[in-house]
C-alpha cells in the first residue's frame, strides 16, 4: 500500500504539472515551427552560379524545377530520358536566365547513366551544388 501511494504522489506532484506546461508550451511551438516553415519556404537563396542537378528534367516537377533555378541564375545540368524534349527545356532555361545549362540523357534507374551525369557534371563545372531529383 505504501509503494502504490508513492507513485500516485509522484505523478500528482511531477507528471502532472509537467503535463500542464507542455500543453502550454507545445501550441507555442508548433506556432513557431509553422512560421519558421513559411519564412524558410519565402526566403530567396542565392543560387547565382551554383552548380544544380535536376533528374527527370523533360516533365513534370523536375521541368519546373530547372525554370526555378534558370530563373535564379543557377548553371544546370538537367537529366532525363526523352533527349528532343530535354533539349527544349535547356532553351527554355538558358531564356530564363541560366548562363549554362547542360543536358544529358540518361535514365537515373541505371546506375551507370547516374554515374554519367554526375561524372560529367563535375567534369564540366569541378563541382556540383546539391541533387534535385524528380519522378
Amino acid at each position: 500500500m505504501g509503494r502504490k501511494h508513492a507513485i500516485h504522489h509522484f505523478v500528482n506532484a511531477l507528471l502532472a504539472p509537467l503535463f500542464v506546461v507542455c500543453l502550454c508550451l507545445l501550441p507555442i511551438f508548433f506556432i513557431f515551427k509553422f512560421l519558421y516553415t513559411i519564412y524558410l519556404h519565402l526566403r530567396n537563396e542565392n543560387m547565382e552560379g551554383k552548380v544544380v542537378i535536376v533528374t527527370g528534367a523533360s516533365s513534370g516537377i523536375g521541368e519546373q524545377l530547372s525554370y526555378e533555378y534558370a530563373k535564379k541564375g543557377a548553371r544546370l545540368v538537367i537529366v532525363a530520358r526523352r533527349e528532343e524534349r530535354l533539349q527544349q527545356v535547356a532553351k527554355t532555361a538558358r531564356g530564363l536566365g541560366s548562363p549554362d545549362v547542360v543536358p544529358i540523357c540518361a535514365d537515373v534507374s541505371n546506375v551507370n547513366d547516374c554515374k554519367r551525369f554526375v561524372d560529367e557534371t563535375i567534369n564540366h563545372f569541378g563541382r556540383c551544388k546539391s541533387l534535385s531529383i524528380s519522378i
